[in-house]
């Protein structure tokens, strides 16, 4: 149950960081974000779409679609955005290795390199 409370609030953090900005919000701010899941068994969809899905709405006010895809699906997607286009990844452990191997250029994410980081709660970066 930990990991589950650790995963949703980690969540609600990037989605949170990616959708904080300075400006108020204008028609084009996003209402709608993907969220492709390619390891997930049913339990854990089944908590994202009954419990995370409607937290983010009621929190941020935005809607979260959950598509249950796959590594290679993702990644024929993620080859085909042009510079500057794309989305986030969040890999498993088991997708890291099937990813590096595609090809696809990976990044790290960390402080000096997300955008609105200094918006993160701190509670919200330690680490457990």
């Amino acid at each position: 149950m930990k990991m589950r409370t650790w995963t949703t609030t980690a969540f609600l953090v990037i989605v949170g960081a990616a959708l904080a900005a300075p400006a108020p919000v204008t028609a084009g701010a996003p209402t709608e974000l993907v969220v492709a899941d390619s390891m997930s068994g049913a339990n854990f969809q089944t908590y994202w779409q009954k419990t995370v899905i409607p937290a983010v709405k009621q929190v941020l006010g935005v809607n979260l679609r959950y598509l249950v895809t796959s590594d290679a699906e993702q990644i024929q997607k993620t080859k085909a955005w042009k510079p500057g286009q794309g989305d986030f990844h969040i890999l498993f452990a088991k997708s890291i290795a099937t990813w590096v191997k595609s090809g696809v250029p990976l990044e790290t994410l960390n402080a000096n390199n997300v955008p609105n980081s200094a918006k993160i709660l701190p509670e919200f970066l330690k680490s457990d």
